[in-house]
């Protein structure tokens, strides 16, 4: 019989650095350094994965909010939207994001919320139309 791999631990047997110093993600730089290592490290894409599915809420709002304000500063997300077949000279689309995709994986892996896919895209785009009003909020 072929030994499983538990896919949250390194070849050497310890368990996968599960590194909070990198969120917040701060910046664009910061973004695509992790964007690199979802591409790259399918180990660390389910780690975060199963990271964000421990956060707990008891509405699919309140479950978006606090997914993204872990992973993201608001001054990242002013950069982005949810474009789909629009075109922005502005804005890029949050959807093309890897870390887009561990964000619906963490939410969508909830029995509650599987095949709610419209409906969570529907909240991240509110979440991140919100958030220059946040990040004035925060200046002020």
């Amino acid at each position: 019989m072929p030994k499983m791999i538990d896919p949250f631990l390194l070849d050497n047997g310890e368990k996968y650095p599960y590194s909070a110093s990198m969120f917040p993600i701060k910046n664009e730089k910061h973004l695509l350094l992790v964007e690199e290592k979802l591409d790259k490290d399918l180990r660390y894409k389910h780690f975060l994965i199963d990271e964000l599915y421990e956060v707990k809420s008891d509405t699919l709002v309140n479950l978006v909010k606090k997914i993204m304000t872990q992973l993201f500063d608001d001054n990242v997300l002013l950069g982005y939207g949810v474009l789909g077949n629009r075109k922005s000279s502005t804005k890029k689309d949050f959807l093309e994001l890897n870390i887009c995709g561990v964000v619906f994986s963490a939410i969508m892996s909830r029995s509650r919320y599987e095949g709610s896919y419209e409906e969570i895209e529907r909240k991240i785009k509110a979440h991140l139309s919100q958030s220059s009003y946040r990040v004035f909020r925060q200046s002020s």
